[in-house]
């Protein structure tokens, strides 16, 4: 039994060796909009929600000790605290990516986001436990490692076209602000529709608890980019080709075999 093999040839220019072409996928643009929306979403709202709650609430409700601007200036601090964390947490997150996969890490850092945030709206004031400012510090803290994870939400290189990265800037921007206006009038319209006693002893606490709802809905969107790739790559899987001296390309595996 013998066996012959088209070997590849460099006549014409064909390069004399396999050709190998891995073929990049490209996910519409159209299809990715809605997951980058949804999905960025829960952090622009999270922050404006946390900014203006340091304003008008945190001073009062867990720094009362303190004097109005030393309480408006810790209420800030904390809010800060999560961009403090949130660099050396996307390390960690990094190493949990090669580990266990986008999904594991998408899901974990989502879960870890709505949990943290949603736990702010059941925190007791500084007048009824005194370690209530501790608490709000370590939600901030959770929230920040959180914010590492998702910091790294993306697609896989060539789900978007050069010509797309304008228009998901300008999604982004769209997102900040739809986060700013729904943040602004659920403190508004809570501010207005209750007393101020009210208000500080549970109205601001709503918005904290969107967190849950907004971030399953995230979850989901977070996924959808990776979900369009793995199936765009399994329908445009690598070809291996080889080219013969005739010009003609062959497979690697339609080589003849004769006896």
């Amino acid at each position: 039994m013998s066996i012959e093999y088209a070997w590849p040839s460099a006549w014409r220019g064909q390069g004399g060796a396999r050709r190998v072409r891995l073929a990049r996928p490209s996910v519409p643009w159209a299809d990715l909009a809605p997951a980058f929306v949804l999905g960025g979403f829960p952090q622009a709202f999270d922050a404006f929600i946390w900014a203006m709650a340091a304003v008008t609430v945190f001073p009062q409700v867990f720094f009362p000790q303190l004097a109005p601007t030393a309480g408006l200036a810790a209420g800030f601090a904390v809010w800060g605290l999560a961009y403090l964390v949130r660099l050396p947490a996307r390390a960690l997150f990094a190493g949990a990516r090669r580990r266990y996969g986008a999904g594991v890490l998408l899901t974990g850092a989502r879960l870890l986001f709505g949990v943290s945030t949603f736990a702010v709206a059941f925190l007791p004031d500084a007048r009824q436990a005194a370690w209530a400012p501790a608490l709000l510090i370590a939600c901030r803290l959770a929230q920040g490692l959180a914010m590492g994870g998702l910091a790294d939400r993306r697609i896989a290189p060539g789900a978007l076209r050069a010509e797309d990265l304008m228009t998901r800037t300008r999604i982004w921007a769209l997102t900040g602000l739809v986060g700013l206006v729904v943040a602004a009038g659920l403190f508004g319209v809570m501010g207005m529709a209750l007393q101020r006693p009210d208000f500080l002893a549970w109205g601001w606490r709503y918005p904290f608890v969107m967190a849950i709802a907004c971030n399953l809905v995230a979850l989901f969107s977070d996924l959808r980019p990776h979900l369009l790739e793995a199936e765009k790559r399994s329908s445009d899987r690598p070809s291996l080709r080889l080219a013969t001296v005739s010009g003609a390309p062959v497979d690697a595996s339609t080589a003849r075999r004769r006896s």
